[in-house]
C-alpha cells in the first residue's frame, strides 16, 4: 500500500510479551515540538508495517496525547500497553529523516 507522505496517521502495532516494537524516540530540541520517532530497528513489528519511519512526530500512543510528556514517560507508556499499540503519528512534508540515517 502506498502511504500518503504528510498528515495525521493512525498505526496500530502487535504487541508480543518481551518482544520490542523496535521504535527509538528522541525529544526535540525545542521545546513544545513533538516526541519524534528518530530510529526503526529492522525487522521489527515497527519496521514491519512499512508506514513508519525516522523523522514522524509521534502525538499519541493508545489515545494518550503526548505534548507534555518526557521521552522517558513515552516509553514508560509504550511499555505498559497490551496486545495492540495504537499510535498517533504525524508525518510532514519536509520529514527530516535524512537528519538520523545511518551511513
Amino acid at each position: 500500500s502506498v502511504v500518503p507522505s504528510s498528515g495525521t496517521f493512525h498505526v496500530k502495532l502487535p504487541k508480543k510479551r518481551g518482544v520490542e516494537l523496535g521504535l527509538t524516540i528522541s525529544a526535540s530540541k525545542k521545546s513544545g515540538e513533538p516526541l519524534i520517532i528518530s530510529d526503526i530497528k529492522k525487522g521489527s513489528m515497527a519496521h514491519r508495517t512499512g508506514t513508519l519511519e525516522p523523522g514522524d512526530k509521534l502525538l499519541a500512543i493508545d489515545n494518550i496525547r503526548l505534548e507534555n510528556c518526557s521521552r522517558e514517560e513515552a516509553e514508560q507508556i509504550l511499555q505498559q500497553c497490551e496486545e495492540l499499540v495504537k499510535l498517533k503519528i504525524r508525518k510532514d512534508e519536509d520529514n527530516s529523516a535524512s537528519e538520523f540515517s545511518a551511513v
